[in-house]
């Protein structure tokens, strides 16, 4: 079940309960330096409410951020997250060549990285073990019955 933290014309925060993490989709409307430094601005606020250590971020349908912007989001936003406990990062790449180029360029060391097609992998991938591989389910298939003597 979503709990909605924030949400605008640009953007949604969501709070995913059973996966603890933050769910985070961006539409067009993030744009230019006011609809950026806002949208970041919301993203801190809803993690430190809700102390997040993952989120998933949906950024199909965002564009390249400024640059000038874009080196304070890699250079000093990212890693005052990580020192705040921000653990895990699962990307949906952005549909935006230039934009997805930007996002594949932020690596920041303490932060586990992952990128995603879907929500649902994400968030799967988010509700594991830090720093482990997802689990798989067990097999609904039960052992094949034993030969009789």
């Amino acid at each position: 079940m979503h709990k909605q933290l924030h949400q605008t014309d640009a953007y949604d925060i969501s709070w995913i309960n059973g996966s603890q993490c933050l769910m985070v989709v961006v539409r067009d409307g993030v744009q230019g330096f006011h609809g950026v430094s806002k949208f970041f601005s919301s993203l801190r606020e809803a993690r430190g409410v809700k102390q997040a250590e993952g989120w998933v971020l949906d950024l199909r349908q965002s564009h390249k951020i400024p640059e000038e912007l874009w080196k304070w989001v890699h250079g000093s936003w990212f890693p005052q997250l990580a020192d705040e406990g921000l653990r895990r990062q699962a990307l949906i790449m952005p549909d935006s060549p230039a934009a997805r180029s930007q996002w594949r360029s932020l690596k920041i060391s303490t932060l586990d990285q992952e990128i995603f097609t879907s929500a649902p992998r994400a968030i799967m991938w988010l509700g594991t073990q830090f720093g482990s591989p997802p689990v798989r389910p067990p097999s609904r298939i039960s052992a094949p019955l034993r030969a009789r003597r």
